[in-house]
């Protein structure tokens, strides 16, 4: 009986490790062929540029927000 526990476990490991790699698949997948096209088209006007900046600063500072000054603070992002 604990052969077959080992056994199980052992294919419940392998079970979820697949998982785990389609996951990060699909993520690749997402992030190539939406985020790459979309950052590319923002870069094309200064408007675009400044608005994907912001974007990348917001996700870099994580769920706290961090701290960015913003125009009303008198900086501008470039």
């Amino acid at each position: 009986m604990k052969a077959a526990s080992y056994v199980l476990g052992f294919f419940a490991i392998i079970g979820l490790g697949s998982i785990a790699l389609l996951l990060m698949f699909v993520a690749m997948i997402v992030c190539l062929t939406i985020l790459t096209p979309l950052f590319l088209v923002m870069s094309l006007t200064a408007k675009g540029r400044k608005e994907r900046n912001r974007f990348i600063a917001n996700i870099l500072a994580g769920p706290d927000g961090g701290y960015f000054p913003d125009e009303e603070e008198g900086r501008e992002w470039e």
